[in-house]
């Protein structure tokens, strides 16, 4: 099972089951199955109306060995009607009893938009909708469950770009995860960017266009129809709502497909070893259409648009990171522009590297520099071709720099060492490659002796360049 680590050091595993719509005598059976088949990640919500049967099934599992608690990732969400900074703790603590846990691995805001305390039936004057003083009061108290131990790690739901941009004006801790709508013809590549950036995880619910949702239509699109998603099922011998699952986890982002059916539960989890190729990652990102299924319009006034709710207008006009560190660059002599801005990579001890190339590239950076003397272009090969398949950044968008090491300045040594250092970081070509120094040191030197310091010579790096030049041809 794959995981990602999340802004409190835990491991999230990227694959879990959701327990929306999983009703009261069938959802406890789906849990089990699912922990018997390998799932380890379930995630619920108070409002389900389901923890309580869970629980006893989460009891069960752990007194007869199928897993122990530490092995299970654990996530609740806090309802709308307990926004009230008084109320969060009591509806953590509520959801801890239904469980018959002592923590929760996470804890989510379902919803930025509040409902009065107690609403049962939806009213103009229950629907309090968003406000962002409100919501920094929640989130103290969100912050205070960590505090006292009641939860590991807390996070967000359907919060969008400006929304979380509010939060974090006055958060103490940034949340660890968004977890929102996302399928093929609904990416959020806009939103994934911004929450790469800030080093929130990406979770994702209704991977396959929730098909048995509320209010669906007959003319809506469904992504499990879609050719494309059929023609991929196909060449993999894999079902179309496996290829949905497969290429959100390809995108590096958290999978949480809902089912209560046995044979459906454990096909979802073959999802996870269904090997995506490039093409077939490009097709399914093609059939983006920007559709959302859950127009969220339910729970808040009906004098809002969609447009309102999700903040349409204020995120499309949001800067992200990466954007601002491309509009800072030098144009180069050849008419390429080099980021100004970049990640140096010496002194980067492999198994540190490695994930310091992907927070820089997450975070916005488009220019890393590497050598080969530093010891760690092989891990940060790895690193770029996990980023360019998750989508956090394409080959042509970010800037890659090598060196020459002062051993392999004979005419003949200069290709074989550019060529050993692609190899190294899995590229097909570098942006920029640089002499390291002027002084020469005897080809394979390892020890530095008086004999192997060859020192500068001008004729000899006349040759060397002579040979970089060959490397552009």
């Amino acid at each position: 099972m794959a995981y990602h680590l999340l802004n409190t050091a835990a491991k999230i595993p990227a694959f879990g089951l959701g327990t929306w719509q999983s009703k009261p005598g069938e959802v406890g059976a789906a849990v089990e199955v699912a922990l018997k088949a390998g799932y380890r990640h379930i995630d619920c919500a108070h409002i389900y109306g389901n923890e309580a049967e869970i629980g006893e099934t989460l009891q069960k599992c752990f007194r007869e060995g199928v897993v122990k608690r530490d092995e299970v990732f654990i996530t609740s969400k806090l309802w709308n009607t307990d926004h009230g900074s008084e109320d969060v703790e009591p509806a953590c603590k509520l959801t801890l009893k239904n469980l018959q846990l002592e923590y929760l691995d996470l804890y989510l805001v379902h919803s930025p938009s509040s409902l009065a305390k107690g609403t049962l039936q939806l009213t103009e004057e229950s629907k309090l909708g968003y406000d962002p003083a409100r919501m920094a009061e929640t989130w103290k108290a969100m912050e205070g469950l960590v505090e006292k131990g009641l939860v590991k790690a807390i996070g967000i739901s359907n919060f969008t770009i400006t929304k979380t941009e509010n939060l974090l004006k006055t958060a103490k801790i940034v949340p660890a995860v968004n977890q929102v709508e996302c399928h093929p013809y609904f990416q959020q590549s806009k939103l994934k960017a911004y929450c790469d950036s800030k080093g929130i995880i990406f979770e994702v619910y209704a991977p396959l266009g929730s098909p048995s949702r509320f209010r669906k239509q007959d003319s809506d699109p469904d992504p499990l129809e879609d050719p494309v998603i059929k023609e991929i099922s196909i060449k993999h011998n894999a079902t179309a709502g496996q290829i949905c699952i497969a290429y959100q986890l390809h995108r590096g982002l958290v999978v949480i497909p809902k089912s209560v059916n046995p044979d459906r539960i454990r096909e979802n989890l073959k999802a996870t070893e269904v090997k995506l190729d490039a093409e077939d990652l490009q097709r399914v990102k093609a059939l983006d259409k920007n559709l959302r299924f859950f127009s969220g319009t339910f729970f808040v006034k009906t004098s809002a648009t969609t447009e309102e709710i999700w903040d349409v207008a204020a995120d499309a006009s949001f800067v992200l990171p990466s954007q601002k560190a491309a509009a800072w660059s030098v144009k180069m002599n050849t008419g390429v522009t080099i980021p100004a801005i970049g990640l140096g990579t010496w002194q980067s001890n492999p198994g540190e590297v490695g994930a310091a190339v992907e927070v820089a590239l997450k975070a916005g950076y488009r220019h890393i520099d590497c050598a080969h003397i530093y010891g760690n272009e092989a891990e940060i090969g790895e690193t770029l071709q996990k980023c360019f398949r998750e989508g956090v950044v394409k080959r042509d968008e970010v800037f890659i720099t090598s060196k020459l090491w002062n051993t392999d300045h004979g005419s003949e040594d200069v290709e074989p060492a550019c060529k050993l250092t692609l190899k190294n970081l899995q590229l097909e070509y570098l942006d920029l490659y640089l002499v390291h120094s002027p002084s020469s040191l005897a080809k394979g030197t390892l020890q530095l002796t008086e004999e192997s310091k060859l020192g500068y010579d001008p004729a000899r790096m006349a040759e060397t360049w002579k040979a970089m030049e060959g490397l552009v041809e």
